[in-house]
């Protein structure tokens, strides 16, 4: 299978949102109507691919069916040397799962990182899911680290 990886379109908003449903892990977007998770997306990337420090990545196979997706976007902190580059999204279409389109994705993922001069990338991984079960993340050259992360929600 041949795969592409370009910069995400306005007119990826559809795939993207196909991708995150058929993923299935998102409860609250799951519940939304088809049309809202489109619009959703849609407005992220509207503001994702006006700012510099942000980006979306589709992978595309030779049909031109978007088939994954990378977004992230670069984090500064006063006490590095380098800003951070945080992976906030990585998903492939469960049909196109262990073909290596998360690698290509993430590939280009350090890419960007690299140009954009960060000094490391970071990302939370569900336990349960199989990319964390499987070792994908350590496969790739990155380290666990032993912190808790902690969300409040914010209604």
């Amino acid at each position: 299978m041949k795969i592409t990886v370009r910069t995400a379109l306005l007119a990826d908003a559809k795939p993207i949102a196909r991708i995150l449903s058929e993923v299935g892990w998102f409860e609250e977007f799951n519940r939304q109507d088809p049309n809202l998770q489109v619009e959703r997306v849609r407005s992220f990337l509207r503001e994702t691919l006006n700012l510099e420090e942000r980006f979306c990545k589709v992978a595309v196979n030779e049909t031109g069916l978007v088939i994954g997706y990378a977004h992230g976007h670069l984090v500064p902190y006063f006490f590095l040397p380098q800003p951070e580059l945080y992976l906030s999204e990585l998903f492939v279409a469960p049909l196109f799962q262990n073909q290596g389109v998360g690698s290509l994705l993430l590939q280009k993922v350090e890419a960007q990182a690299q140009d954009w001069g960060a000094g490391r990338i970071c990302l939370c991984a569900g336990r349960h899911r199989p990319s964390f079960q499987q070792g994908f993340y350590p496969k790739k050259g990155f380290t666990e680290k032993d912190r808790a992360v902690f969300q409040k929600d914010l209604a």
